[in-house]
């Protein structure tokens, strides 16, 4: 989740609501004839349906934290907000990422901090 000044609590729910189906989704998707995503889907669903927020500052760090996940092949999903209400313009604000193994997710995510 990218961090702003004076955003609505609500905003930041929906933002992060956004990231966690999109990144579900496409999850699910892959998991249809990958039989690795699907078992790490199942186990989430029936162990820990565990979800946690991160933060960033700036959009440069989503995208960055993007591509690194882009090329060791996690899913995840940059999400970008219309601007019809807050923001005015589109703007990217979150990053859904997973559900995917905890140990490899440690490696691209450790060193941020919980929103």
């Amino acid at each position: 989740m990218r961090k702003f000044k004076n955003l609505r609590t609500g905003k930041y729910c929906s933002q992060a609501s956004h990231a966690s189906l999109g990144s579900y989704l496409k999850v699910e998707k892959l998991a249809s004839s990958d039989n690795k995503i699907r078992i790490i889907l199942n186990n989430w669903f029936q162990n820990s349906f565990k979800k946690i927020v991160l933060y960033v500052e700036t959009e440069e760090e989503i995208l960055e934290l993007h591509k690194q996940l882009e090329d060791i092949n996690i899913p995840n999903v940059v999400i970008t907000d219309s601007g019809l209400t807050e923001f005015g313009v589109p703007t990217v604000t979150a990053l859904g990422i997973g559900p995917w193994l905890e140990e490899e997710l440690d490696e691209v995510t450790r060193h941020l901090l919980l929103f």
